[in-house]
Order: C-alpha cells, then structure tokens, then sequence
C-alpha cells in the first residue's frame, strides 16, 4: 500500500534544473523571498510561460517539483532524485528490508 506522504524536493537541486532547461530565458529570474519566478521562451500569452515556485525551508513540495519537471522536459532525473535521495519510488518509500 502507497504511503500517502510525499517527498520534498531540494531548492538547490530543483532551481538547477529549471535554470539549465532550454525552455527558460535565463534573464527573466526573479527571487522575492522564498518565492521564484520564472519565464518560458516563446510568444505564448505570459499567463501561459510564467513559473512560479515557492519554498518551505529550502524545500520545494512534490506536486511542484513534479509539474515543473512534466512542463520542462526534466521528469525522469527527478525520479532518479527522488530514488537516490529520498528514497522514494513508483509512488511509496523504499524498504530495505
């Protein structure tokens, strides 16, 4: 049965993603607080290319980290994230047992 507590995701390692996706002009980061913004390459309306994070002590929670990663192309290294550091995979907590 699936734990129904999810994972936190690194700032460090969740910002760097983003950063060093193709999809992000790098020019347009913003950082107020905990909270970052961020723009997409294109000439969709803003509404559509903005990206807006914010942490909690350093931490980013699941759902944002992987709706960022599913829109930016970076899912299956957050799986690899979450796998090595976190202990998690195919939705509950690795035993070793």
């Amino acid at each position: 049965m699936s734990n129904n507590f999810y994972p936190s995701v690194s700032e460090d390692f969740l910002l760097d993603r983003i950063r060093k996706s193709p999809k992000i002009d790098p020019e347009t980061e913003k950082q107020v607080g905990s909270s970052y913004s961020f723009m997409m390459r294109g000439d969709r309306p803003i509404y559509k290319r903005q990206i807006t994070l914010r942490s909690v002590n350093g931490e980013f929670n699941f759902m944002q980290a992987s709706s960022k990663a599913i829109l930016l192309g970076f899912m299956t290294e957050l799986l690899e994230y979450l796998e090595n550091e976190k202990g998690y995979k195919d939705g509950g907590y690795i035993s070793n047992n």
